[in-house]
């Protein structure tokens, strides 16, 4: 979130095929008190999501090394900059990972969830295959991301400006944390 001129002003960061609207992205509405929220994603064309929310192409922004340091800029001094990515351990998998998740009764039905999870490291992108179970009932879907390798990520920190930047022990955290300060 950024203090602008008075606004509340929220950006998170995408790296999907097609982002659309979250819970967390309505929570982080509400409990911020955000007047508007930018979704920044690789893709090639922003696009509205609703008045408030807006999918934005870095294709439309500046270079990301240059964006990564206005984000380092809206840090107070000495200000921590906290960025999660996918483990190192799930990407470098020879099999896909596979979560299956215990059945819960939600609203008196009994929902589940499977998932699989390709990586193509050459593409850098991942591709997840999610059945849903809810009383007995199937429903599946497919959605792609796209991740950007951990050395890349930190070499590009280091040019932004970021010192210290480096992978953060969080305790009960599934993906691998990095941290840096302006």
């Amino acid at each position: 979130m950024v203090l602008a001129k008075g606004k509340r002003w929220g950006f998170e960061i995408k790296y999907q095929d097609a982002p659309t609207i979250t819970r967390s992205m309505r929570i982080a509405m509400e409990d911020l008190r955000l007047e508007r929220l930018w979704v920044i994603y690789p893709g090639p064309t922003g696009y509205p999501m609703d008045e408030k929310i807006e999918c934005v192409s870095l294709a439309q922004l500046q270079p990301i090394r240059e964006a990564l340091r206005n984000f380092g800029e809206c840090l107070k001094p000495g200000g921590l900059l906290y960025v999660d990515t996918t483990s190192e351990a799930n990407l470098n998998r020879s099999e896909p990972e596979q979560n299956v998740y215990p059945e819960r009764v939600i609203d008196g039905r009994r929902v589940s969830l499977a998932e699989i999870i390709y990586t193509n490291r050459a593409e850098h992108r991942r591709t997840w295959v999610a059945t849903l179970s809810v009383d007995g009932e199937k429903y599946e879907s497919v959605r792609h991301s796209y991740y950007l390798p951990q050395d890349d990520l930190m070499r590009m920190m280091s040019d932004c400006g970021f010192k210290n930047f480096k992978k953060l022990k969080i305790r009960g955290e599934h993906y691998d944390v990095f941290g840096g300060q302006m």
